[in-house]
């Protein structure tokens, strides 16, 4: 525990007493914890700082201790842009306490006004319109979906809202690999939506959980942590990480912006990746010539994807 405090320290981690920290809504829950809106109190007046808490518990792990070296991996990558980033969620620091034998950790960082993960936010019910089995049956549209209670939906985020968000999660990966970093699990669930100062609609990536400093290589090969399926290009199976895989899974994420849904209730390689195609070729059919700059970002072939410049510029050219 001692090597933990130093390194949370050596990061510039700020360490808060547990009674300072009181929270206030459960927003999720994941394998290993709780996220939480919360609230901090460490100053003269009493005015509290409105925070999210990522709280993890010791056991939600097979051993005690992988949950300091859980966290050291995410706040090794996320120390470096505290404080300095327009798409990078920021750290406050972390709380530690021994709870019935446990111990449990806060990883506590910046609220977002409006803030949602990508997912929740696109699953809004203002984005879907409920229609009957004749208006499915006939819809023109590419974004209409039905679900396992046999109600009908058509999928109707603007257009011009979908090219905002396309934007922002492009910049936002651009900046993480301009520090030479690879995020390893790029999904709608791990960006948050959120208003920036000038009201706009802006990206951050949060859970680093997973992410390779990439230093001066583009690619590196060895024990990886695996990522989710399909969102996962083939190559990380294998333990191959490279920039590109992170393009894949934007891409990936950019057809779920477009289409709404795009999921079967499977999660082996083969059902995902028939998901994928199906959800391009919706993308595509509406809109061709943004389909058609989706599509060599998806090859299973590595080395024929395209760097994330270049679908930066054309996606520039298409959506201005």
């Amino acid at each position: 525990m001692d090597s933990f405090h130093a390194k949370m320290d050596q990061y510039s981690f700020s360490y808060f007493n547990q009674e300072d920290i009181k929270l206030t809504k459960r927003l999720g829950s994941g394998a290993i914890g709780e996220v939480h809106d919360a609230e901090i109190y460490i100053f003269d007046n009493n005015e509290p700082l409105e925070c999210i808490v990522k709280k993890m518990t010791s056991g939600n792990y097979n051993y005690k201790d992988e949950i300091y070296d859980d966290i050291i991996n995410e706040i090794t990558v996320g120390h470096k842009f505290m404080g300095s980033s327009n798409h990078l969620i920021d750290y406050y620091g972390y709380c530690l306490f021994e709870e019935n034998k446990e111990v449990v950790i806060y990883l506590i960082m910046e609220k977002l006004k409006d803030g949602l993960d990508l997912y929740d936010y696109l699953q809004q019910e203002k984005f879907w319109k409920e229609m009957s089995k004749k208006e499915y049956d006939t819809t023109k549209s590419n974004f209409s979906n039905h679900d396992q209670d046999d109600r009908y939906w058509e999928y109707i985020l603007p257009y011009k809202e979908k090219c905002k968000l396309t934007r922002e999660m492009c910049y936002a990966l651009h900046e993480i690999h301009a520090r030479k970093i690879t995020h390893c699990d790029l999904k709608p669930n791990n960006m948050v939506c959120y208003t920036d100062i000038n009201n706009k609609k802006n990206i951050k990536l949060i859970d680093f959980g997973s992410s390779i400093e990439m230093k001066d290589k583009s690619r590196v090969k060895g024990e990886c942590e695996l990522a989710t399926p399909g969102y996962m290009p083939t190559e990380m199976y294998e333990g191959i990480i490279d920039y590109k895989s992170d393009v894949y899974s934007l891409v990936v994420s950019i057809i779920d912006v477009w289409c709404g849904s795009i999921w079967g209730p499977s999660e082996k390689y083969t059902v995902c990746r028939k998901d994928v195609l199906n959800g391009w070729r919706r993308v595509k059919d509406q809109h061709h010539k943004f389909g058609s700059v989706l599509r060599p970002y998806l090859n299973s072939d590595i080395d024929n994807r395209p760097p994330l410049d270049y679908l930066i510029q054309k996606i520039e050219t298409l959506l201005s």
